[in-house]
């Protein structure tokens, strides 16, 4: 389970009810606690030092309280107005999950494409990249997706970049056309030169 469907879990779990209800108290004080940053964080500018230290308790604020629309806005603020500060990342993060529950697919995308551009090492790019390529499934885009989980692979070829190989491959041959084919053929040479599984170069060739 990823992180946005964990996300997304205690959001619907509040929804129906099958989590004890949170008291009106509580919810008065987070409301409290996010009308104090909002009004503190509009004194300031937004790429200020001020700005970003309250930026963040909001971002932490709302998604621990599973207020998606807070996150996804002031994540968005942060992203831009702070690229090089330390937290960029996991705000980063914070964010896709909040675009991916909200369906926002375009803002998805642009953001999942920058991380795994600024984080290329990033332990988090696999789960990152397959978010996207399942964004643009949806969107009937399977070249494009497919395109996003060849580069997966291409990152880590060997065996534990194998799901995203397989998968890349299974994405070309249902586009069904000649980029489709060649780019399923390259994939699938540097899957079985690169694989060490036997079974598995075995399914890459017969694929």
């Amino acid at each position: 389970m990823n992180r946005s469907t964990i996300f997304a879990v205690a959001i619907l779990s509040a929804l129906v009810g099958s989590v004890p209800a949170v008291s009106q108290d509580e919810v008065d004080k987070v409301d409290q606690q996010v009308s104090q940053l909002e009004g503190e964080l509009a004194s300031y500018k937004d790429s200020s030092v001020e700005a970003a230290e309250r930026m963040v308790k909001l971002v932490d604020l709302y998604y621990e309280h599973a207020r998606v629309l807070g996150v996804a806005r002031t994540a968005k603020k942060f992203v831009v107005a702070h690229p090089a500060d330390p937290r960029h990342r996991a705000i980063m993060l914070k964010m896709i999950d909040a675009l991916e529950i909200l369906s926002r697919d375009g803002e998805l995308e642009a953001a999942c494409r920058q991380f795994i551009q600024k984080y290329p090492k990033d332990s988090a790019n696999s789960d990152v990249g397959r978010r996207l390529a399942k964004s643009l499934f949806r969107a009937n885009r399977v070249h494009d997706g497919a395109e996003v989980l060849a580069s997966l692979w291409y990152r880590r070829a060997n065996d534990a970049g194998y799901r995203e190989g397989a998968d890349a491959l299974a994405a070309f041959w249902r586009v069904n056309n000649g980029e489709s084919w060649r780019a399923a053929g390259a994939v699938g040479q540097d899957m079985f030169e690169k694989l060490g599984d036997a079974k598995r170069k075995q399914w890459v060739g017969w694929a």
